[in-house]
């Protein structure tokens, strides 16, 4: 449970307000929090914090006069303290950094910085160092704010950018696979155990995205529609929503697994010297493939999941 703190501000004088409120936040443990008690509403304090410690703090209101205000004002977890999920969830720039050391950000969701770092073998400071230049940099990556999205919104992106990618792209590159493995089978032997890997992979995605299309991210929908109505929420054929969220988190590892093993078997999608076009045109599918499949599992999982679960936990049908 995250340690709270209270400050009482009503009887200082005006000039020691903020500078006691930031004296007090800043010696604050990470992932604790201060509830300020004051007697108007602080706007002008919010304003400084964004401009001050932008990033580095929540701010929620517990009660909003006429004459008392509670404020809990909490204190962003150190980088090391923070699931794999969480920190991609914060800012998606992140995941170049885990990628590049071989960190598992889609499946390994649940791991913290310092566990994920050491089941690689990297030094926490050195990939704290690295972690904190991005949130240091300027921009934010092309999903930086996913974490901010409703469940319908979210549903509509993995459906529109995720599943119709790889209904189109399966068919059309799944024959190739086949075909380099076939011709370059004899010379590389690992072709043929990718595209019986890539094989497997495809027949487990299939009925994985028919069961999230069907029954799953309908479910979803429909309890969104009765929290916005105030309805009673629907309840599931399939007993508590918990057993597909679980079902497809295991299907996750799965398919997460498989694509680990193309990567080692292809040694990072690295052509051969005497590949041919179409050897090529596989590897840079398979690699185009597998960012593709971290970004989706990593919405699922770390975002989207996340979200269900909390809305079935508010409605009562978790």
């Amino acid at each position: 449970m995250k340690e709270q703190h209270t400050l009482d501000v009503r009887e200082l004088d005006p000039v020691q307000k903020h500078p006691t409120i930031f004296e007090s936040y800043d010696a604050l443990d990470p992932g604790s929090s201060l509830i300020l008690i004051n007697d108007h509403d602080p706007k002008p304090l919010l304003y400084q914090f964004q401009k001050e410690r932008m990033g580095q703090f929540s701010w929620d209101y517990l009660e909003e006069g006429p004459k008392l205000w509670r404020i809990a004002i909490g204190k962003a977890p150190a980088l090391s303290q923070l699931t794999v999920g969480e920190l991609i969830t914060e800012d998606f720039r992140n995941a170049e950094v885990l990628k590049r050391h071989g960190i598992d950000f889609c499946c390994g969701g649940k791991k913290t910085i310092s566990e994920a770092s050491q089941m690689v073998g990297m030094d926490i400071d050195e990939l704290l160092s690295e972690l904190n230049d991005v949130q240091n940099s300027k921009g934010g990556g092309s999903l930086d704010r996913f974490g901010d999205w409703s469940v319908e919104l979210l549903i509509h992106y993995i459906l529109e950018n995720h599943h119709n990618w790889l209904k189109t792209k399966i068919p059309e590159m799944l024959p190739i696979v086949q075909k380099v493995a076939g011709v370059h089978g004899d010379t590389h032997p690992e072709t043929m155990e990718i595209s019986k890997l890539f094989q497997e992979m495809v027949n487990d995605l299939i009925p994985h995205m028919q069961k999230e299309e069907i029954v799953l991210f309908p479910y979803l929908e429909k309890l969104t529609i009765a929290m916005h109505s105030g309805t009673e929420p629907p309840h599931p054929f399939f007993g508590s929503l918990e057993n597909p969220l679980s079902g497809m988190e295991a299907d996750h590892e799965t398919v997460g697994s498989i694509m680990a093993s193309i990567n080692k078997l292809s040694k990072n999608y690295t052509v051969p010297e005497d590949g041919c076009a179409s050897f090529q045109l596989v590897y840079g599918f398979l690699a185009e493939f597998e960012a593709d499949l971290h970004q989706h599992i990593h919405l699922e999982n770390n975002i989207l999941f996340p979200k269900a679960r909390a809305l079935a936990r508010e409605l009562g049908v978790l």
